[in-house]
Parts: structure tokens; sequence; C-alpha cells
């Protein structure tokens, strides 16, 4: 028989390609093909690329020391661009930049690939090249509509441009014009049917509650992204393949994807992300702790330090996550303000500062997500009505994302909504029981009470 951990496997190619093993998942720590940084996220703050001084020349020939593909390929484009001051080059070389700073998760380097396009559009403001790699910059630094236009001059020079094009799905998806956003993705098939336009197809087929369209793309994506020289972005669609198993409530599932991501790109911070959520849906605390340190000691996600916070709470060490809770509000706030919103809002914590973070936010970022961060804040506001408003916008893509239907079910049971209420927080529990371990457990306690429990 199969063993359930195999199914993620089976569905994404084969279990030839991505191996399927019984028994259950080691920790990082034990895994020897785990290689972390041995760095603390203190540590690895202060340690961040910055590139703000110096000329765009300067920052973009950094020096840099590491052996991955992308510090190869860096160091080969600055001795080519010294020698030749060739415009492929740079934009080669600016290319390398961002690519370091996916693999790494380590969004400081973007801005080096930043300096590079800035270069070149001082020589020619229309280099649409440049403008490719400016906009990737853009998207990066959450300036979507800046990013937008960036990709609409581009593509005024070059309508068939592919990181254009990208580029363009990405701001129009973020600024909540979805219709716009699956144009542009289509057109992206429809010329190259390669990672980009599925992992783009996928993530709207599922925001449009399309979950077997969503399911077909992120395969597509996994079985066309087998590059060994360049594993990323393979990895992250096993990744999002992954979140869309966990979604469902198939735990079993998402933790093999998330496995497999891990074998393929040891380093992963993403993956180590999701295998941190697993374990704390499936009650394993301390293999929890354990992922979700190793994802912090790599990168600065605010979504990282949130679930990170959560499992040392679960695995009784409340003062570590105090200390971890304090750290994310006080980077997040800046760094992602929307995250960092929805952290306060689900922790019941400083509400008006998650209701201006998230407001904020609004102003430049659009659709479900961003509703969704806002309303859930004025609900912890007690701005009831207020927060009422939004709960169309936010159910209105029928995204299968139970956090978002708790989060209405809760606005709408204030309102006195009682029955659309119980329908959406039934919903969240059957689809997804353990989503979120404060969230669920609320979801079970608001749905008791529109039945007529205790409060």
């Amino acid at each position: 028989m199969i063993g359930r951990n195999c199914l993620f496997a089976l569905w994404a190619v084969s279990s030839a390609l991505l191996g399927c093993e019984s028994g259950s998942e080691e920790s990082p720590a034990s895994n020897p093909k785990t290689v972390v940084a041995q760095t603390t996220a203190s540590s690895l703050a202060s340690s961040a690329p910055n590139a703000q001084g110096g000329s765009n020349r300067d920052r973009a020939l950094e020096e840099v020391t590491g052996s991955t593909q992308a510090d190869v390929l860096i160091r080969a484009y600055q001795h080519k661009v010294k020698q030749t001051d060739g415009r492929d080059d740079w934009i080669l070389l600016g290319r390398s930049w961002v690519q370091k700073a996916r693999n790494d998760a380590e969004p400081g380097y973007y801005a080096y690939g930043k300096a590079v396009a800035e270069l070149l559009l001082e020589r020619d403001p229309d280099d649409f090249l440049a403008l490719g790699l400016l906009g990737q910059t853009q998207l990066n630094e959450h300036k979507f509509a800046e990013a937008l236009a960036s990709s609409e001059r581009a593509l005024a020079k070059s309508p068939e441009d592919l990181i254009a094009l990208a580029n363009r799905s990405d701001a129009e998806l973020e600024l909540g014009r979805y219709q716009a956003a699956l144009a542009t993705t289509n057109k992206l098939l429809d010329l190259k049917p390669a990672v980009p336009a599925f992992s783009r197809a996928a993530h709207l087929a599922w925001l449009h509650g399309d979950v077997e369209k969503a399911k077909a793309a992120w395969k597509q994506a996994i079985q066309i992204g087998n590059n060994p020289a360049d594993p990323e972005p393979r990895c992250y669609s096993l990744t999002q393949a992954a979140n869309l198993f966990f979604h469902l409530g198939d735990y079993d599932g998402a933790d093999a994807g998330f496995a497999s991501a891990l074998k393929e790109c040891t380093n992963y911070p993403l993956a180590m992300l999701g295998k941190g959520k697993v374990a704390l849906a499936k009650g394993e605390p301390a293999r929890a702790v354990s992922w979700l340190e190793q994802g912090v000691k790599l990168s600065e996600s605010i979504e990282l330090r949130w679930r990170l916070g959560d499992a040392l709470v679960a695995d009784s060490k409340p003062e570590r996550a105090e200390s971890v809770f304090a750290e994310l509000v006080s980077a997040g706030r800046v760094e992602d303000p929307r995250t960092t919103a929805q952290f306060l809002a689900a922790h019941n914590r400083e509400p008006a500062l998650a209701v201006e973070l998230a407001r904020n936010e609004l102003k430049t970022r659009g659709g479900v997500y961003a509703a969704d961060a806002l309303a859930f804040a004025l609900y912890r506001a007690n701005e009831i009505e207020e927060a009422g408003k939004l709960v169309d916008q936010m159910l209105e893509l029928k995204t299968p994302d139970s956090a978002i239907e708790y989060h209405a079910g809760a606005i709408l049971l204030a309102r006195g909504q009682t029955e659309r209420a119980s329908a959406l927080l039934k919903s969240a529990l059957a689809r997804n029981p353990k989503f979120d371990a404060r969230g669920a457990e609320d979801a079970q306690r608001l749905l008791d009470q529109a039945a007529g429990g205790e409060p």
C-alpha cells in the first residue's frame, strides 16, 4: 500500500522522480542533507546586503564571495562588463543578482539588480530589458503601481517580452486587478508555456476557487521546471503546490510536498515555513520549532517569525515566543505591513496599529487579502460596521482559504448575521480544521456561540 506521505509525489510527477519514502520526516537538525547558515535572526539582519552607498556601477560590481551558481554568474558577468561594458552582459549581471536574491531568500540583493537597471536607463531611458529588470526590483519593494508602469513602458517597446509580461501580471494581481492579471498570464501561456506562466496561472486559479485547475497548473510548472542548474523555480512550484494541499487539509500530502522541495533546495525557507505549519497542524510543536528556527536563521520573513512564535507557545516556551513576537512587530511594520497587521489581528494585539498598517497598505495594494487584512483588524478594533462593508470583497472570488472564511464569519456573527456566519465557519473548519491553531480554536468557539452554545 502506498503511504499518504507519498501521494503528493505521485500527484506531482512520479515517485521515481521525486522520491517516495516510508516513515516520518526527519527534523532539519537530524537531516545531514540540510545545511543552514549558523546565524541568528538578529545577526542575519545586521549582515543583510546594503547597497545604498556609491554609484550604480559600484553597487552592481559589489564583490561576492559565495560559491552558489548565482555567485559564479555574478562574478563572471562583473568581469565581462569591466572588460566590454556591454549592455547585454550588464542585463545578465542584473538578472544574476535577482537570482541570488531568490535563491538566498535575501531581498536585499534586489538592490544590486536595481543598480544595474538604473545604470542602463541612465544611458537609454527606453531600454526594455532594463525596464523589465527595474520592474522586478519594484515588485520586491512593493511598489506595484511603479512596477506596472515600468512593465507598460517595456511592453511598448517589446510587446512580447516575457519578463515585462510577468511583471505586469504580478503588479496587476497585487493591485487587485484580477481580470487584467488573468489576461496577461494567458498571453504568457500562449507565448511560452513555462514555469513563470504556469505558476501565475495556478495562483490565479486558486484565488478564483478553481482548485483542480490550480493543481493542474502547478503540476505543469513542477514537470517543466526540472533544471538542475537552477532548481529554485521548481522548488518554489513544489512549495506552492504543497501549500495548496495544506489549504485543503491534506497535511500528509503537504508535508511530502515541502519535503520534496527541501530535497532539491536544502536551504529553502519557504519549504521550512511549510514544514513548520504542517507540524503545528499535526500537534507536533517541537518539530515545528525545529523547522521554523532553521527558516528564521535563513530568512527575515515576517510570517516565519509569526509561526515560530506560535510554535514556541505551543511548545510551552511563552517567554521566547514573546521575544520573537516583539522582533516581528518592530521589523514587520516597515518590512511587511500587511503580514504584520494580519499577525496583530490574529493575536488580538494592538488593534489600532493593525488597522493603521492594513489601511495604509490598502492605499497601494488591492485585492482579496488586502481587504481581509483590514476587515479583520477593524473587527479586532470593534469597528464592526466598517469591517462588514469589506466582507463581500473578501469573499468575491470564493478563494478556498479557511482563514478568510473564519474572518468573514466572525465579522458577520458580530453583525447578527448568524446563518451566513455559521455557514462560513463550518466551511472553514471542514476544509482545513487546523488552518491556524489560534484561529481554528476561535472559529469553533464562534460556531458554538452561533448555535446557541456558551460564548
